[in-house]
């Protein structure tokens, strides 16, 4: 989940309203600033404050941010944080889970090139070389975002999931992309000037987050995401930017990809604290994790073998209508 937004700063404790992306659709939220940070609210059954930048925002004293989050008018049933990279060991005596994200610790590009990757992975590159596919960084401006914008609406479904950006306008996805222009790197893959796939990258000082990392299903054949990932290791090392994080860790074929090219699963705390009694029944109870979380492994497998059956038609479909 991706958070940005306009910051609306009137005072520490002034409630307002923020816009989010929850599973790549923008929503309002209350929001509200404490100790400059500002801190949303998510949730229906029961409310999750967060910080809105929750990939960039240190939480260095959040006992202190937890008594004035208690105190003001956010109402919230649990505030959730979570540490960043490089500090794998917990650092707070909270409650806390393990997340996995797919990580690359990142020393210089002939290391990754000899160490990381094997000789698999390098002949991709070179293939990719040799389709005369160039890997670059790009502006923000509306020729890379039409290139986007047929990407996008390539397909309705990818790797087994309704893709939620498929249909979206020129305009949309210009609006979406616009926000926090600093804080991203822009990479492209070009073939012949045509843009057959593309990263944008979160610099978050100790760590590069990809938000996006599509290629054209089209040009599949050129080897397009090897050469854009190998661009974007180096970009990430010219930049001083120790860590690239591909995403949450997957142990299925999604995350082969991440694999083949040196990541390897690094586990943060993620911090719950319960704010009220319904916090911590919530917690208790697991309730936090979702549904679909306390469900036994077998009927959980079985759920997503269903639903790539059924988004496999469903493309099919919607491309013959």
């Amino acid at each position: 989940m991706i958070i940005s937004g306009s910051k609306n700063e009137k005072h520490n404790y002034s409630l307002s309203e923020d816009e989010i992306s929850i599973n790549s659709k923008w929503v309002k939220v209350p929001a509200i600033n404490i100790e400059e940070k500002r801190i949303v609210k998510v949730g229906r059954f029961y409310k999750t404050a967060m910080p809105k930048d929750q990939w960039f925002e240190d939480i260095e004293d959040p006992e202190s941010l937890i008594k004035k989050i208690k105190k003001s008018r956010m109402k919230a049933d649990i505030f959730m944080f979570w540490q960043k990279l490089p500090e794998t060991a917990p650092k707070f005596n909270y409650f806390h889970e393990l997340f996995s994200l797919a990580t690359l610790v990142v020393e210089d590009y002939d290391h990754w090139w000899n160490n990381q990757i094997n000789s698999k992975t390098r002949n991709m590159v070179r293939k990719a070389e040799k389709n005369k596919v160039t890997a670059q960084l790009v502006d923000f401006d509306d020729d890379f975002i039409m290139g986007v914008t047929e990407i996008f609406n390539e397909t309705p479904v990818r790797q087994g999931y309704n893709f939620a950006h498929y249909g979206k306008t020129f305009d949309a996805i210009k609006s979406e992309l616009s926000k926090d222009l600093e804080k991203k790197i822009f990479v492209g893959a070009y073939h012949e000037k045509r843009l057959i796939g593309f990263s944008i990258l979160y610099n978050a000082g100790t760590f590069a987050v990809t938000n996006h990392f599509l290629c054209k299903i089209a040009d599949r054949n050129k080897a397009t995401a090897n050469g854009l990932m190998a661009k974007i290791i180096e970009e990430c090392i010219n930049k001083g930017i120790p860590n690239v994080v591909y995403g949450v860790w997957h142990e299925r074929s999604l995350g082969d990809f991440a694999r083949r090219n040196g990541f390897k699963k690094i586990d943060l705390p993620k911090y719950y604290v319960p704010l009220t009694l319904k916090g911590r029944i919530v917690l208790k109870l697991g309730l936090h994790k979702g549904i679909v979380q306390l469900l036994p492994k077998r009927l959980k497998l079985f759920l997503v073998k269903l639903r790539e059956i059924w988004y496999s038609k469903l493309c099919v479909f919607k491309k013959t209508t």
